[in-house]
C-alpha cells in the first residue's frame, strides 16, 4: 500500500474559488498513491462566527469557503486530519459544517470531535486486503500552537497529544 502524506493544506485564502490552484504534474504524481492523507489546517464555511476565544486573544483565524472543498476533492484526499489549531476557528457550528462537507465528499477524517471519544476515533480504511487505522493528535501546550480547544468527555475539541495514550 502506497501512502502520500501531504502535510498541512488550506484550500482558501488567495486561491479561494480559483480553478487552477495546483500543477497538473503534482496531481499526476498524487494519483499514483493508494491513499492521500493531509492535515486540513482550517475550518470550512461561508457564514459562521469566528471563534470567540481566538478573537479575544487577537489570534489568527484561518478558514476556507464552502466552494473550496472542491480543491480537496481535486487532490483526491482520502483522509483529512483535523487535529490542529484552526479546525475550530469558525466555532463549533463551523467545525460540524466542515465535517458534513467532508462526509458528503466521502473524505474520512479524524483527530477532532464533539467529545474526547469522538476526537480519538481513528479513520479506518480497507485497501488491498488490509485494514489500516490512522490516529491523529495535536500537540496543544506549546506557545507556537496558540489557542485550541481540547476535547473532553463532554466538550468538543481536538484529540490532545498524550504520548502514553499514543503508546
Amino acid at each position: 500500500v502506497s501512502i502520500a502524506f501531504l502535510g498541512d493544506i488550506m484550500p482558501g485564502g488567495v486561491i479561494s474559488g480559483k480553478e487552477e490552484f495546483v500543477d497538473d504534474d503534482i496531481l499526476h504524481y498524487l494519483s499514483d498513491f493508494d491513499l492521500r492523507i493531509a492535515t486540513l489546517e482550517c475550518a470550512i464555511g461561508d457564514c459562521f462566527e469566528y471563534d470567540s476565544m481566538k478573537m479575544q486573544g487577537r489570534m489568527n483565524i484561518i478558514y476556507a469557503k464552502d466552494i473550496d472543498i472542491q480543491k480537496i476533492e481535486a487532490l483526491n484526499i482520502d483522509i483529512a486530519i483535523l487535529a490542529n489549531n484552526h479546525v475550530f476557528d469558525l466555532g463549533i457550528d463551523g467545525f460540524l459544517h466542515t465535517c458534513e462537507l467532508l462526509d458528503k465528499c466521502k473524505i474520512l477524517h479524524c483527530g477532532a470531535g464533539m467529545n474526547l471519544e469522538e476526537a480519538a476515533k481513528p479513520a479506518v480504511v480497507e485497501i488491498k486486503g488490509k485494514r489500516i487505522c490512522f490516529f491523529a493528535y495535536c500537540q496543544y501546550n506549546t506557545p507556537y500552537v496558540g489557542y485550541v480547544p481540547i476535547a473532553t468527555e463532554c466538550s468538543p475539541g481536538i484529540n490532545p497529544l498524550d504520548i502514553n495514550k499514543v503508546v
